[in-house]
């Protein structure tokens, strides 16, 4: 883990990951590695307002802080996402993560793939 983001409680993202059926480590990376853009995806397909949006951004951002400019551009670039595009970013990284799952399953029991 980053040193960044020991400011954030592994609660906070587990519920996060939880929430956007996604694994922890999907949703630190898009919150810890000045991803904003992928934060605010995740916000704007689980239908979060602004303001909550906005608190995702300074929980990932280094010292809890981003420029006036910078959350100006960040509050225009959310208003312009489109919900149920970004839903459709969101099942691109679950069937990712489901396909990871199941070929993770075919090595650890290929005996009983080949039996199926």
């Amino acid at each position: 883990m980053k040193n960044e983001w020991v400011h954030v409680s592994p609660q906070f993202t587990l519920g996060l990951s939880l929430l956007c059926s996604l694994p922890v480590d999907v949703v630190e990376r898009a919150l810890i590695d000045n991803n904003k853009e992928m934060t605010l995806i995740l916000a704007k397909a689980l239908d979060l307002e602004w303001e909550t949006a906005m608190s995702l951004l300074f929980l990932g951002a280094k010292d809890h802080r981003i420029s006036a400019r910078d959350l100006d551009d960040l509050r225009e670039e959310f208003a312009r996402l489109n919900t149920e595009t970004s839903r459709s970013v969101l099942r691109f990284y679950q069937s990712r993560k489901n396909a990871a799952a199941v070929e993770s399953d075919q090595r650890r029991l290929p005996q009983l793939h080949a039996l199926g």
